[in-house]
């Protein structure tokens, strides 16, 4: 190995090594962001909930023709702020999904093996990403464009979100159901627009769903390899 190579392959690692540093910080970053945001709705909600109940306990004496709105209301402003909140984690999602094509180039060329780091992980999460992560006709650099056109067509796994928005629906539905069936006997200009916020929030849980990452198949691997090669082909 000349010199020259070998002063060029040790700024590659220095670059590699900083670009992995300040992608963990940043994903770090976007994760802290999701969990605090977790936090602050749970809370939300509880202070709603508790509000709103204090309140249709209290309208009993004497009691009052409109008791069973601060149900409905406290549903209403659940499922808006519970929308919001799935679309908002599902975009934050979409970053943190962008900086796994770093994150692979980085561990190439520090040779990491697949095994391990992140790549490690997107393996063992999505088992069809094998063809691309272990393919070892492919530079570190299509590797990590492979990884980064998946994400790109959010097709790169959904990291436990699909199961946050089916429960974030079911909780939402028993809301409903308790709430609903109170307004048997009272429908009023007010509670069709509390029902309209309620739908809000399920088309925002819908919204997320739809703009989400999924995982991806094998024929999509497939696309990414085959649209790699013959990038390669005509040196795009």
């Amino acid at each position: 190995m000349t010199a020259d190579k070998k002063m060029q392959d040790i700024m590659e690692s220095n670059g590699a090594g900083a670009l992995l540093q300040s992608t963990q910080q940043l994903r770090t970053h976007w994760s802290d962001v999701i969990d605090r945001r977790i936090g602050y709705i749970m809370i939300a909600i509880v202070a709603i909930w508790s509000y709103f109940l204090k309140m249709y306990i209290n309208s009993f004496t004497p009691p009052s023709e409109v008791q069973s709105l601060y149900i409905l209301l406290a549903t209403t402003l659940s499922a808006m702020l519970l929308g919001v909140w799935r679309l908002d984690a599902r975009s934050i999602d979409n970053n943190i999904a962008l900086l796994y094509a770093d994150f692979v180039l980085c561990e190439r060329v520090l040779s990491v093996p697949p095994e391990h780091g992140i790549s490690g992980y997107l393996i063992r999460s999505l088992c069809n990403l094998r063809l691309i992560l272990k393919d070892e006709d492919l530079t570190p650099k299509e590797t990590a464009r492979g990884i980064l056109m998946l994400s790109e067509r959010k097709r790169i796994g959904g990291r436990g979100n699909p199961e946050l928005d089916r429960l974030t629906s079911l909780v939402l539905l028993a809301m409903c159901n308790v709430s609903i069936p109170l307004q048997t006997e009272l429908l009023s200009y007010f509670t069709i627009l509390c029902y309209g916020g309620i739908i809000i929030g399920f088309v925002l849980i819908w919204f997320g769903c739809r703009a989400s990452q999924k995982n991806p198949s094998e024929e999509d691997i497939k696309d990414i390899l085959s649209e790699l090669k013959r990038n390669r082909g005509t040196g795009a």
